[in-house]
């Protein structure tokens, strides 16, 4: 393992997981880093990439020679391992030539030292091919564990979001709590005063049985959403405090992203690249299997009566042609499936490119969309809340009925609600876009 590649993820982790664990601030910017730092998901992407470049190596180390040493000590009275024993070492003498010396030798020691070099001089493209494969699968683990990132940054940027809507719509319930406490202490008021009836004092209990009821909800939402927050930073820490807020409602910004940019962002279309790079490395290998082999070697060995004695020195080189002849047409089907995967990952290629235009189409369109939704809303709240100061000051004055104040307190309410709901989709919008067009810019934080 490469220790020295996690000592910046441990540094960060340290500077970052400290403050959090006292539940100081936390910036956007600070969760996605603690997140990308210690998400226990994308370590283990990135462990994958480097196994695979530790692949790479291996079928690198194809190219070289091989060297083997050996050594070899034995006792036998098997009469054919004894014979061929004393001959390694010279130790024939005319009396070993004797039926009964042949047929029940005395035992027999002998030892060896042997050292042995093999350099492959051609494969065929077998070893190219699966150099290849392996440098193209290393490619892909590592494009793969960018796009991990990239989702992770997405998933941070949801759940932080997440929180703050949380947080407004817990503040909003209890807004609309106390709205409601004073519209019912004032048709209390009135009531007592004969000024109106008992069913207007029941209906706004009722409302204000349905506020408490949303106030308990909003305060389990809201534990919710920080729980997945905390487990996607990777820690265990108190609640964090947001310090990032929902962006102004402004135009979105123009965007000069076409296919191709996107295409050289998204990681996991490069991944996709890079395994048919694989699949062609593959079939490069697969082929090979027709073509000859050839192989230089030489050794050497050393052969003893025993470990201490000297012994007989003994040498060998050639060179290995080997031709598959015929092995049952099994190599055949193999270059065959090898041909089939490739192609078939070209036409994946294709429709991934496809996919991901009409993501893109989606994504531009959910953006603007989202930003429209935001303003209608924002423009949507300050009348709602000149609409029911009026209603709240003429019900006083018994020109209204309580159903006309209900119906405006709610209105004012559910104003507020949706202009949150927008503000949070705007931001998912944005998150989004980035995840489709594969952007990295950095993130917002305060």
């Amino acid at each position: 393992m490469n220790v020295a590649r996690f000592l910046p993820a441990a540094f960060l982790i340290a500077t970052i997981a400290a403050p959090l664990l006292e539940a100081d601030e936390l910036s956007l910017k600070e969760a996605i880093d603690l997140a990308v730092a210690h998400n226990p998901a994308l370590k283990a992407t990135e462990l994958e990439g480097d196994a695979a470049a530790h692949g790479v190596e291996a079928a690198r180390a194809a190219w070289f020679p091989r060297l083997d040493l050996s050594i070899t000590t034995q006792e036998t009275t098997v009469p054919g391992y004894a014979f061929m024993g004393k001959m390694s070492y010279g130790g024939f003498t005319m009396a070993d030539f004797a039926p009964a010396a042949i047929n029940d030798p005395d035992p027999v020691s002998a030892s060896r030292y042997g050292l042995e070099v093999r350099q492959p001089l051609y494969s065929g493209g077998a070893v190219a091919g699966g150099y290849e494969a392996a440098r193209a699968g290393s490619d892909a683990a590592r494009h793969a564990s960018q796009r991990r990132r990239d989702a992770l940054v997405f998933e941070v940027r949801e759940a932080y979001y997440a929180c703050l809507l949380a947080d407004e719509r817990l503040s909003l319930a209890r807004e609309a709590l106390e709205t409601s406490d004073a519209m019912l202490a004032r048709t209390r008021q009135l009531f007592e005063d004969g000024l109106v009836l008992k069913s207007d004092l029941l209906r706004c209990q009722v409302r204000r049985a349905t506020y408490e009821s949303d106030l308990s909800r909003a305060e389990h939402d809201r534990t919710t959403a920080y729980r997945k927050l905390v487990k996607l930073m990777g820690v265990d820490s108190a609640v964090p405090v947001l310090s990032t807020k929902f962006s102004e409602v402004a135009p979105p910004p123009r965007r000069l992203i076409d296919m191709e940019g996107m295409l050289a962002g998204r990681a996991d279309y490069m991944a996709e690249q890079a395994r048919r790079k694989m699949l062609s490395g593959a079939e490069k290998a697969a082929r090979a299997a027709f073509l000859p082999r050839a192989v230089l070697f030489a050794g050497g060995e050393r052969n003893h009566e025993d470990l201490w004695n000297d012994g007989q020195g003994d040498y060998y080189f050639g060179v290995s042609l080997q031709l598959n002849v015929f092995r049952g047409g099994a190599d055949r089907a193999r270059l065959a499936s090898a041909r089939l995967e490739r192609r078939a990952q070209e036409l994946r290629l294709e429709e991934m490119r496809r996919g991901m235009a009409l993501d893109l189409f989606h994504a531009e369109g959910d953006l603007d969309d989202a930003h429209r939704q935001a303003e209608i809303a924002r423009d949507a709240v300050e009348p709602a809340e000149e609409a029911y100061r009026i209603l709240f000051q003429r019900y006083g004055e018994g020109m209204v009925t309580v159903d006309e104040l209900l119906a405006g307190e709610l209105a004012l309410h559910e104003s507020k609600m949706r202009y949150a709901s927008a503000l949070y989709q705007l931001e998912i919008a944005r998150a989004n876009y980035d995840l489709v067009t594969g952007s990295r810019k950095d993130t917002p934080s305060s």
